[in-house]
């Protein structure tokens, strides 16, 4: 099960120290210290997740020699800089294989799940006979986690700026079309004594004038009307023209407006002229009409032109519309703009309709509606990515940050004996978990992640180097991308003489399948101080490179290092434990 190599290790030498990373003082949780990180990047929030042991209490009543130990849990999106989660993932509860002690965490993520296993202890006033044993070490626990401790701040402003850069375009897009209605507005008034007299012009401009003429051939008659959009004030006239040709009988024109008539009549050659308003009256009317009557088979024709003699305001139609429009347009005001359009388009498509024989230019109306197309299309869309938007960042809004544990009520792996630091990974469809029993490390596998069954044999035992002559412990798995060797993992020895702590080392260990290991006879580094190196766990990226987490007792409490073997690091590409 184990083979020996002379070697330094297969990795650089760690030799980037970032000090300390999470200190006890990080929160109340962790007052009391930190110990045991295990650290997994979670692709799918973008976070690093660290698993952690923490003293709850010191007492030692209800059996729990050593205290009772929870697991925390922290987060951090470069691995350095870590927010702490102020409640515990996993708690000592009477009743269960952790009734003292849940401590040592492991974790895998894998499809989108945390798998967490840790130490149980029961302690020694076990009630009953639970079916993990009535022992104080009942064996490794098992939980699946769902964590939930990314910030969405930067997602939320990240929305926040596609929704201002969308309205953003939008409003200027509003403002642009605002530019376009005042030119259109000057040519439109600029031209209003061209076309806003004419017969169904669907424009209300000032009209100087307004002239009336029809012709009668043969029997009958024949009538010419002309609407104005607005009051046309002129004064009533004191005669009309009338001219006839050829045979008639009686031949007449007939004036006519709102509130009076103007009639010139000749009947075989004698004419005569009258009103039902005193001629030199001022009036006004919005509509008139000259009728010419006929008896008799020649031509009867009449005319009259009225002199407009009061100021018309611009109001009504197209214009009136468009100054409606673009009070909004220029604020720029979207709502009132947005209800202003479709009603602006019909009456830019009566204009150009009417345009077809007007004298007027087509072009500029076409563009002008074209260009109200574009921006009714601009901001409906604009609002219906604004609200897909909004519901994303109310989504957002309504996401409640915690760590949530689903724990087994027995143990994945029964262990009646003095154990720890366990290290799981998975290889293939396997699980394959190591881990010590003192003073050896063991192999544990499983197809499921909460039943695991233990070798005989130790993988590897104490003795077998110098650097961990007593006993040897934290084994950390990880993948490596290596076709011969691609299982990997560091661990720690220990030597004691005397009952004194003398020296300790970790190196790493190589393997073909998760079974059979590799194990360097020189250690990467060396420590004499039992303060140092409690525990560690080490993370590999893409590239080879390799983050250690390692523990300090510092004043009686325990704080979480970091040292690498790059100053640089791709969180995305830190490699999960779940190897091919």
């Amino acid at each position: 099960m184990l083979a020996l190599f002379l070697s330094a290790a297969l990795a650089s030498v760690f030799d980037q120290d970032l000090g300390v990373v999470l200190s006890p003082g990080a929160s109340p949780l962790t007052a009391k210290g930190i110990g045991a990180p295990t650290v997994v990047w979670d692709p799918d929030d973008q976070l690093f997740v660290m698993f952690f042991e923490t003293k709850a209490d010191a007492s030692t009543a209800g059996g729990c020699a050593a205290g009772k130990w929870s697991i925390g849990a922290a987060s951090s999106v470069d691995g350095v800089t870590w927010d702490v989660w102020d409640q515990p993932v996993v708690s000592p509860t009477p009743g269960t294989p952790y009734a003292c002690v849940a401590a040592h965490p492991a974790a895998v993520y894998d499809n989108g799940q945390f798998h967490l296993w840790f130490k149980a202890e029961q302690g020694t006033a076990v009630v009953g006979t639970p079916a993990w044993g009535t022992t104080n070490y009942a064996g490794v626990g098992y939980a699946t986690v769902d964590v939930r401790l990314d910030d969405k701040t930067s997602e939320i402003a990240a929305i926040d700026a596609q929704i201002d850069a969308l309205e953003a375009a939008r409003d200027q897009a509003v403002l642009d079309y605002s530019d376009t209605l005042v030119q259109y507005e000057a040519d439109l008034t600029a031209q209003s004594d061209e076309f806003a007299c004419l017969s169904t012009a669907p424009v209300c401009a000032p009209c100087t004038s307004s002239r009336l003429a029809a012709s009668r051939t043969g029997f009958g008659t024949r009538t010419a009307t002309r609407p104005f959009c607005q009051d046309f004030g002129f004064v009533v006239p004191s005669d009309l023209t009338l001219t006839t040709s050829g045979l008639y009988v009686y031949g007449s024109a007939v004036l006519a407006w709102d509130g009076g008539t103007c009639t010139k009549s000749r009947f075989f050659g004698v004419t005569s002229f009258s009103c039902t308003v005193a001629p030199g009256t001022s009036v006004t009317t919005r509509s008139s009409s000259l009728a010419v009557t006929n008896v008799g088979i020649g031509t009867v024709s009449g005319s009259v032109t009225l002199a407009a003699n009061n100021v018309q305001d611009v109001s009504g139609l197209i214009l009136s519309d468009l100054q409606t429009l673009l009070a909004y347009t220029s604020v720029p005001n979207i709502t009132q703009t947005a209800s202003r359009l479709p009603g602006w388009i019909t009456r830019l498509n009566t204009m150009l309709n009417w345009l077809n024989t007007a004298p007027v230019t087509r072009t500029e109306t076409g563009v002008v509606r074209t260009e109200a197309q574009a921006l009714q299309a601009l901001i409906t869309s604009t609002a219906t990515q604004v609200a897909d938007l909004q519901d994303d960042r109310n989504a957002l809004l309504a996401y409640v940050p915690g760590v949530d544990a689903s724990v087994m009520s027995g143990v994945a792996l029964q262990l009646n004996s003095t154990f720890g630091y366990p290290s799981v990974a998975k290889i293939g469809g396997d699980w394959v978990m190591m881990l010590q029993q003192y003073p050896d490390l063991y192999r544990a596998s499983g197809t499921q992640p909460d039943a695991f069954t233990l070798d005989v044999a130790p993988v590897v035992t104490a003795g077998t180097v110098a650097w961990a002559d007593t006993e040897v412990f934290e084994p950390s798995l990880y993948c490596a991308d290596d076709p011969v060797f691609p299982y990997v993992s560091w661990l720690a020895g220990r030597t004691v003489v005397g009952g004194l702590f003398s020296t300790a080392g970790a190196s790493d260990a190589i393997s073909d399948d998760g079974l059979a290991w590799l194990l360097t006879t020189l250690a990467d580094f060396t420590w004499t101080d039992n303060n140092d190196y409690r525990h560690f766990d080490v993370v590999a990226d893409d590239t080879g490179e390799l983050r250690m987490y390692w523990i300090k007792r510092v004043g009686g409490l325990n704080e979480v290092h970091l040292k690498s073997t790059t100053t640089t690091w791709v969180a995305a590409d830190t490699r999960a434990r779940v190897c091919p």
